[in-house]
C-alpha cells in the first residue's frame, strides 16, 4: 500500500467567498474558480453548512518521503 510522509508549509482559515483563483490551481483538482465554488457549495450544502462566510481551512504541505 502507497504512503507517503508530508510536512505541513501553513494552514490558513478562509472564508468560501474570500478563496481565490491561485489557491484553487495549487490544489491541481479544480478546473477554475468557478469549479471548485460548485463542488464545494454542493459538498458543503450536503452537509447542512453551507454559506457565503462558512470558514474553509487550506492547507499548503510538501512530501518529504513517498514509500510508493
Amino acid at each position: 500500500m502507497p504512503a507517503v510522509v508530508t510536512r505541513t508549509l501553513s494552514v490558513e482559515r478562509l472564508a468560501f467567498d474570500r478563496m481565490d483563483e491561485a489557491r484553487v490551481v495549487a490544489q491541481h483538482k479544480f478546473r477554475d474558480l468557478a469549479h471548485w465554488r460548485l463542488g464545494y457549495e454542493a459538498y458543503l450544502t450536503r452537509m447542512g453548512r453551507f454559506s457565503p462566510n462558512v470558514n474553509m481551512m487550506f492547507e499548503r504541505f510538501e512530501i518529504v518521503e513517498d514509500f510508493g
